[in-house]
């Protein structure tokens, strides 16, 4: 984990390998979820609009074909109904993620 940039203390570590992984190991699909949950899991407003940033390859909205790759159907459906409609049956972002976080 230190190689990958992260630094925890020894007993978060084994926190983490009782909770992903199993009999005091971790097998890479445990791994990978250990670092997903470490570094893919933050919901600040940032985060999410570089999410969305990432999988629209820079673009300004995504194409519906792409976010149903990210998204379970209730996440779509959601997300359909109140984001601003784009080209090319596209969803724009940008100002979604501010209303949801103006909240």
């Amino acid at each position: 984990l230190y190689s990958l940039g992260e630094e925890l203390q020894r007993a978060e570590i084994e926190r983490l390998v009782q909770q992903f992984g199993s009999n005091g190991r971790l097998n890479l699909a445990q791994f990978k979820q250990l670092m997903i949950n470490l570094l893919g899991v933050s919901y600040t407003q940032d985060n999410i609009s570089k999410g969305f940033e990432y999988i629209s390859r820079g673009r300004d909205s995504v194409p519906r074909a792409v976010l149903t790759k990210y998204l379970d159907a209730h996440e779509m459906a959601f997300f359909a109904a109140t984001a601003p409609k784009g080209a090319d049956d596209s969803l724009i972002y940008g100002p979604w993620v501010q209303e949801v976080f103006a909240r």
